[in-house]
């Protein structure tokens, strides 16, 4: 029996909730005021859930910095953040900072975006209203949706050979039509904080995020499952991706701070450290995972980012000793008691640059390696990309972006695979880093539509692809391909919102599409 398509239920669900649409409310300074004060004060001590990297927001803020109105280490650094922050650069969004303030930046013309980008306040904030006349801070989200899969694939592994390791290929996921199920749980009390989000959707674990936080002065821990997306790009980076999720636990900086003397002069520092266990990889139980990030603002236009992660040790690999560890991280790859079998690292360095002109205009980009010693010479891969807007509060901003990712050499492995650690970078073939996949390189232009009055958030991106003979998805996408990506998310109300997206990819021979509709309900 042929599995159903997705056109019919997208086609009801757009004239079902369009006269709904047709009436959402603009929001005023009014409600904006009304709404931020329903939550709890952003400058208090307590603790707040982390909103996700494909959050909604994300976009919000980078476009906020466009504009100059927060400040360029806000809107790029590490993801996910937790939500008081986000709370604080959304309300102050439409009126000029000040220039003590360690999020924004000093800018005279941030009151222009008051309209089509600070509305955005109030949407946030209805969203995360916790159930009023409770001793807890307690938020409850439900969703509904249904996604159409075809083409897709998963990522394969190296194993032993004569020659050393031989990469197997990657893997058909097969084609399906699935309805889907999500609730989110959020949970507050004093300086603690907790979220568990489960849905129905196939992978590693039933719940997408399920961890506790705590926010002790001017740091916030956490310990559970959750991800981690660090980089200056709008999707994840060269290092990690918005699909990673690990088991660990980690601590970060809830405010930037300063560092002392001379070095003041890097402006605001932001910093986070995670430490997590994967369940394998390849023939490798349970290996260790340890992810670094910290990042500078010399001034509210430019923010600096290093980052750093390693997949290591594991049973029936090398042992874990402490020595190993540090040879690991001063870079040292095959040295006396240590081998580059026992980790498989990937660093990158990744820079935000708003030009200072009238029109809003950045530059933004990433640079990095795979594994240790010149690498970042002789093999390296790296993110290049302009933003730009009309205008300061333009509803409307675009992007062009071009990635690259750089065949290996004799004495340097191939991007995102590795031999001992035969899952490469990929979490039981869920790719970790960037969704091109390794050798190969991509130019997209996207458009992107923020506007709160009218409840919509919505982006096109076009891409041209190309994939060498050492990518992930080789040899089953080896080769020229093009591709084109759509969101709409639509606010109908006060507690609900409707997302659309789609995205297809077609090859030599070859086809992969995604579609997705779904239904998000705040209680």
């Amino acid at each position: 029996m042929p599995r159903p398509r997705l056109v019919l239920p997208l086609v009801a669900t757009f004239l079902v909730a369009s006269p709904a649409a047709a009436q959402t409310p603009i929001p005023d300074r009014a409600a904006i005021q009304a709404a931020t004060a329903r939550r709890p004060s952003a400058d208090s001590a307590a603790a707040r859930p982390f909103a996700p990297a494909g959050h909604w927001t994300r976009g919000v803020l980078r476009r906020l910095a466009l504009d100059g109105v927060v400040d360029a280490g806000a809107a790029s650094g590490a993801w996910p953040v937790a939500e008081d922050i986000i709370a604080r650069l959304l309300a102050r969004a439409g009126t000029p900072a000040s220039a003590a303030d360690p999020d924004s930046a000093n800018v005279a013309s941030a009151a222009a975006v008051i309209g089509p980008l600070a509305g955005f306040t109030a949407r946030f904030a209805e969203e995360r209203t916790p159930i009023a006349n409770l001793p807890l801070r307690l938020a409850v989200r439900g969703a509904l949706g249904i996604e159409d899969r075809r083409g897709a694939l998963r990522a394969g592994v190296s194993v032993p050979d004569a020659a050393g390791y031989r990469y197997t290929g990657p893997a058909a996921l097969g084609d399906r039509t699935d309805f889907q199920g999500r609730v989110e749980a959020d949970v507050g009390w004093w300086r603690f904080a907790g979220r568990i989000a489960i849905s129905d959707v196939d992978g590693p674990s039933a719940a997408d995020e399920a961890y506790v936080a705590a926010a002790p002065g001017p740091v916030q821990l956490w310990l559970g499952r959750r991800g981690l997306s660090p980089g200056a790009t709008m999707r994840g980076g060269l290092v990690l991706g918005d699909a990673a999720r690990f088991d660990g636990i980690g601590i970060e900086t809830s405010r930037p701070f300063r560092l002392p003397s001379f070095l003041r002069a890097l402006g605001d520092v932001r910093a986070s450290q995670t430490i997590a266990r994967m369940d394998r990889s390849g023939d490798v139980v349970r290996p260790w995972f340890l992810a670094t990030r910290i990042s500078f603002a010399p001034s509210p236009g430019l923010a600096i980012g290093l980052n750093r992660a390693a997949i290591f040790g594991g049973e029936d690999n090398v042992g874990v000793t402490a020595r190993r560890v540090l040879l690991m991280l001063l870079g040292f790859s095959d040295v006396a008691g240590k081998d580059s079998d026992f980790e498989n690292q990937v660093a990158s360095a990744d820079l935000y640059w708003r030009a200072p002109s009238e029109m809003p205009v950045a530059l933004y980009g990433e640079y990095g390696a795979e594994d240790t010693g010149f690498a970042f010479v002789h093999v390296p891969a790296f993110i290049v990309g302009l933003e730009a807007a009309p205008r300061r509060g333009s509803a409307l901003s675009g992007a062009l972006e071009h990635v690259r990712f750089a065949r290996s050499t004799r004495d340097y492995p191939e991007w995102y695979r590795h031999g001992a650690l035969g899952g490469g970078w990929t979490d039981r073939g869920e790719l970790l880093g960037h969704a091109l996949g390794g050798h190969g390189h991509s130019t997209s232009v996207e458009a992107r539509w923020h506007d709160s009055p009218r409840g919509w958030i919505a982006s096109l991106r076009l891409s041209a692809l190309w994939r060498g003979d050492e990518n992930l998805f080789a040899p089953d996408r080896e080769g020229g391909a093009v591709a084109a990506e759509g969101a709409l998310l639509w606010f109908l109300g006060e507690r609900t919102r409707l997302s659309f997206g789609g995205e297809v990819e077609r090859g030599g021979g070859w086809t992969r599409s995604i579609a997705n509709v779904g239904l998000l309900v705040v209680f």
